[in-house]
């Protein structure tokens, strides 16, 4: 069954086979001009941070429905960023919270303005 070369020709083969991945140093995996991605990463708000800006919000689209100036923008992205809250993402929620409040009249803006206010 098994002569004295088998293990040596099972070792050399499986060497061979092994030879290419062997054969790239790791510098041969970096882009052109060697370019490296970076890496980002983002900062999670706290739930409370949250919650903070989208009673603010809210506060605001009341005010703007009270006086019928509340765009469908703002009143979407107001509905998209509590669902984004509910849901956990909190990121996706203040993203939403700052596209409704640029899309509300800068009257009923405080953060547009104020600037010293934040």
């Amino acid at each position: 069954m098994f002569n004295i070369f088998t293990k040596p020709v099972l070792f050399f083969t499986t060497i061979a086979s092994m030879a290419p991945l062997l054969a790239f140093p790791s510098w041969a995996f970096v882009g052109p001009q060697g370019w490296v991605q970076e890496v980002t990463a983002d900062v999670m708000p706290t739930p409370d941070q949250v919650r903070k800006e989208l009673a603010q919000l809210s506060e605001t689209v009341r005010t703007a429905e009270s006086v019928s100036v509340i765009s469908p923008t703002a009143e979407r992205e107001y509905i998209e960023a509590k669902n984004a809250f509910r849901t956990g993402d909190y990121l996706a929620a203040l993203r939403h919270a700052g596209t409704a409040q640029r899309a509300l009249p800068k009257i009923l803006n405080p953060a547009d303005s104020n600037p010293t206010a934040r």
